[in-house]
């Protein structure tokens, strides 16, 4: 007899005031918002401007907040480009706090001109090099500085290597069972996966284009997120098994060798009928017949080798 079981942003803010060019690159670290005043009034004020610029940085460890900058900056290097694009005037480079306040401020003067460029590069090395690799950049053209006149420019620096995700493996699964998301970048910093419900799921075994997550127990069907360094992407609906059944559920066979097919099916976990349910199938021996009894398993085909009872059943995560 054989018996198939059944389962019950960060943004950086540039401010440009209405100022002689500066000594080269310096490092700020962070002052009060109140030190930035309004228009200007010396005599060299009115040839001169003022990039003020505010940086709020990522919290490190609150995965999941809206944010286009890597958790693992540490430093941000500014400067601004004259129309021609050269020289730079006033390289500046913003350091990470170590505590306290996560906004940082910095003021650039640069002389009062027209279609100037403001860039932005922020690195995981506090003090950078000029060989480093910026892990997010930003830059905005056409920046109008006038004399006495307060201008805001909004920096938003985009991931250099953002992670994406292309497709996970199986399609469906029960809880506890191990899926396999495929995608780029994933070994960009610290790897968290949720599923829908903001259930947090376990992470396993990750490369630059592979994560391996276990579905959380109260996951529920929909897209999946997963935050690499702080950025956030986010996959197609998964869907989370909640009920499979093998058909048909008894049978019985006199010849040996003879395969036997069955018919998986499924429900999700709100037990609404699915397409293609996925599973792993197994077969075990009940009550063998004259000394002993044996089979073979091949997907969903069952083959009985000697006379016996067996048992046919599937199994996804935790869900039997």
């Amino acid at each position: 007899m054989i018996i198939a079981k059944r389962a019950g942003q960060l943004a950086t803010i540039a401010i440009l005031t209405g100022c002689a060019t500066l000594s080269p690159l310096r490092s700020i670290e962070p002052r009060s918002a109140a030190g930035i005043q309004g228009p200007l009034g010396s005599a060299a004020d009115q040839t001169t401007g003022t990039v003020l610029v505010a940086v709020k940085w990522p919290t490190r460890g609150a995965t999941y907040r809206g944010q286009v900058i890597p958790e693992s900056a540490n430093s941000i290097r500014l400067r601004v480009l004259p129309a021609g694009g050269s020289p730079e005037i006033a390289p500046t480079l913003l350091i990470r706090p170590s505590g306290g306040s996560l906004i940082s401020t910095a003021s650039i003067e640069v002389a009062a001109a027209q279609n100037l460029t403001v860039e932005a590069k922020a690195y995981r090395l506090s003090v950078p090099g000029d060989s480093s690799t910026p892990i997010a950049t930003a830059s905005v053209s056409g920046v109008n500085v006038l004399p006495s006149t307060e201008t805001a420019v909004a920096l938003i620096l985009a991931p250099a290597s953002p992670p994406s995700i292309s497709g996970f493996s199986p399609p469906n699964a029960g809880p506890g069972a191990l899926v396999t998301f495929t995608g780029i970048n994933f070994l960009e910093g610290g790897a968290a996966v949720k599923f829908a419900s903001n259930q947090s799921a376990q992470v396993g075994t990750v490369t630059a284009t592979t994560l391996v997550a276990a579905v959380p127990a109260s996951a529920s069907n929909g897209p999946v997120q997963i935050t690499i360094d702080g950025i956030t992407a986010t996959s197609s609906a998964f869907t989370v098994l909640g009920e499979l059944t093998l058909s048909p559920a008894t049978t019985s066979t006199n010849a040996t060798g003879s395969p036997i097919v069955f018919a998986l099916s499924g429900k999700d976990h709100l037990l609404k009928s699915i397409q293609g349910a996925t599973a792993s199938v197994t077969f075990g021996i009940l009550a063998p017949l004259d000394g002993g009894a044996s089979a073979s398993m091949s997907g969903l085909s069952f083959t009985p080798l000697t006379a016996g009872s067996f048992e046919i059943r599937a199994t996804s995560g935790t869900l039997t």
